[in-house]
């Protein structure tokens, strides 16, 4: 509460000091919650998120931090958070807290295209039910259909397993391949502890996700059945400043997978000798260990506009694996570069190595990355010119260079901005074409993008 003010004039100075006084009152204490509203959620999952327990102090960040907790559930389309006066004691204030919250429409669908020179049309479709059985249960299935792959995805999220933010998640997957390094088919089925927590404005997740494959691919009419068991576990600080557009900060992802099981050495076929597979006993594991840093720099900036004019964006990608060789590597566990998530100036799988017929091999390791310059022309538009650098290796150890492995390219873009994320169309083209033994050239003269979201 503010007093009224006194005025103390100083005629000789001629000056004037105004004295406001403020009294900070009572200290606030949470004598009750009141939940209500319009929803099905039930309240045990909307107290964990208020975070706050009876008798403690009550204060505005502790009420921002509630209203944040429970936007970030996606539960609820208002959620209106106030305190009234209770009993008074001659130390603290007795507070009522007030949560009144409208759950928003549970089901959600959605669906999109992308289209890449190398990969063709890829279409998108989602469902999901974000309070199942009302206990704020999240089931779901997500279908990819594209010409290199065909996907469906049934997942199932448990909120609060064993504390707040911290899910119990089940998937269960269906994938078919068809591209130039292998074809073939593969079913997984994955459970696991996904830990999310809010350190300041930086997002952090933490997942350990024990899963199991069994899949046949095939390569060159040559057919390996593969049954393994592991443990997918990840590391994600997202310390930029915008989920869809980000001006300035740092994303780290660090990835790591366990693998066991038998792994076959696989013998490429020459001119003499067919395609075969040695099994190993010794060789029953494999360690995959991949981390990603995308860095965000603004370099001038419009007031005009809600983001940075001009934004000098950057990625790097490091793959390595724990095996005796690359042979005795599978084949989708292999590092490939080029495509939509990938460079961009090289075709799908196509920045590696290659056999004589055009074949991606793939890689041990990787290092892969990319100089991106965002330009913001109008408040709709802007265009992009990036840099694109990949080393795939047979070596367990990542390169930096290696002769006859590093691919360069260069391109540009252009960018409609959207509330959803900006539509982009990506033009990219090799600094280098290879040739084959017959001297045409493998690599194409340019690559085609158009899809939703930045390319990181």
């Amino acid at each position: 509460e503010v007093k009224n003010p006194v005025l103390n004039i100083d005629h000789d100075a001629k000056s004037a000091e105004i004295v406001y006084s403020v009294d900070p009152g009572k200290i606030a204490i949470v004598s009750n919650i009141e939940i209500s509203g319009e929803q099905k959620v039930p309240e045990s999952l909307i107290l964990k998120r208020i975070g706050l327990q009876l008798q403690s102090v009550l204060n505005a960040s502790a009420i921002e931090r509630a209203k944040i907790n429970l936007t970030e559930t996606g539960l609820f389309s208002n959620i209106n958070i106030f305190a009234s006066k209770g009993i008074e004691t001659e130390k603290n204030q007795g507070t009522l807290l007030n949560v009144n919250v409208v759950e928003a429409p549970p089901r959600l669908v959605g669906a999109g295209v992308s289209y890449s020179a190398s990969e063709g049309v890829l279409f998108q479709a989602n469902w999901q039910h974000k309070n199942f059985l009302q206990k704020g249960h999240n089931i779901g299935t997500h279908l990819y259909l594209g010409q290199k792959e065909l996907s469906s995805i049934i997942f199932l999220n448990i909120p609060d397993a064993f504390s707040v933010n911290q899910k119990l998640h089940f998937d269960v997957t269906l994938k078919h391949f068809d591209t130039k390094a292998y074809n073939g088919e593969k079913a997984s089925a994955t459970i696991g502890i996904i830990q999310s927590t809010q350190i300041k404005n930086n997002e952090t997740e933490i997942s350990f996700l024990p899963t199991f494959e069994h899949g046949t691919l095939k390569r060159k009419k040559k057919s390996y059945k593969q049954n393994i068991g592991g443990l997918k576990s990840n590391i994600k600080l997202n310390c930029s400043n915008h989920r869809l557009y980000p001006t300035k900060g740092i994303v780290f992802n660090i990835d790591l997978e366990q693998y066991f099981g038998q792994f076959g050495k696989i013998v490429l076929a020459t001119e003499s000798n067919l395609e075969k597979v040695d099994f190993n006993k010794k060789v029953n594991s494999l360690s995959v260990i991949t981390g990603t840093i995308s860095s965000y720099i603004p370099l001038s900036k419009k007031d005009e506009y809600e983001q940075n004019a001009t934004i000098l964006a950057a990625f790097i990608k490091i793959g390595g694996t724990v095996i005796k060789d690359l042979e005795y590597i599978p084949f989708d566990k292999r590092f490939y570069g080029g495509g939509r998530n990938s460079i961009r100036s090289y075709g799908y799988q196509m920045s590696g190595e290659l056999e004589s017929d055009g074949t991606p091999i793939g890689g041990a390791s990787i290092i892969e990355s990319c100089l991106e310059s965002r330009f913001r022309i109008s408040e709709d538009f802007g265009m992009v010119a990036f840099l694109d650098y990949s080393c795939i290796t047979s070596e367990k150890t990542p390169s930096f260079y290696k002769e006859n492995s590093c691919r360069y390219g260069y391109g540009f873009g252009v960018r409609y901005f959207t509330k959803f994320g900006p539509i982009r169309l990506d033009i990219g083209l090799p600094f280098t074409r290879r040739k084959d033994m017959n001297g045409k050239k493998i690599d194409k003269v340019i690559q085609f993008y158009v899809s939703v979201g930045q390319a990181f």
